[in-house]
């Protein structure tokens, strides 16, 4: 598994995230590249993974004042899309706080980034 090779770096992206008057600042690993966001999310990050690259999303979810359902329904529609299971707001209250693991949840100041490696290939296509 090809992102396998990368989740340190991963790890060390997703626990530099900070946030700035509610958007969130972030330092890149050596390599990777940013390029703008769009109404969905905040970047789209180019990051090297062997001979080729990978795409890695930083997304802005809706807030319904709930954000524990809001992640999971997130995260059920990413997993459905690539055929995969879905997760329950008890899986997310018992991420790790080891930010390599497959569901993972890290303080960036006063706020809570949950961070999901999510491999699979599109449904249907």
């Amino acid at each position: 598994e090809p992102v396998g090779q990368i989740v340190p770096q991963l790890a060390e992206f997703v626990r530099s995230v900070t946030y700035n008057e509610g958007k969130p600042v972030w330092t890149l690993p050596e390599g990777w590249q940013e390029q703008p966001g769009n109404q969905f999310r905040y970047a789209t990050l180019v990051v090297p993974v062997g001979d080729a690259t990978q795409e890695f999303t930083v997304s802005a979810l809706p807030a319904s004042g709930d954000i524990s359902t809001d992640v999971v329904i997130n995260i059920n529609r990413w997993n459905g899309q690539l055929g995969l299971g879905e997760i329950t707001t008890s899986d997310l209250e018992a991420a790790s706080e080891d930010a390599t693991a497959k569901l993972a949840k890290t303080k960036a100041g006063e706020k809570t980034v949950y961070s999901i490696n999510i491999v699979g290939e599109q449904a249907g296509g």
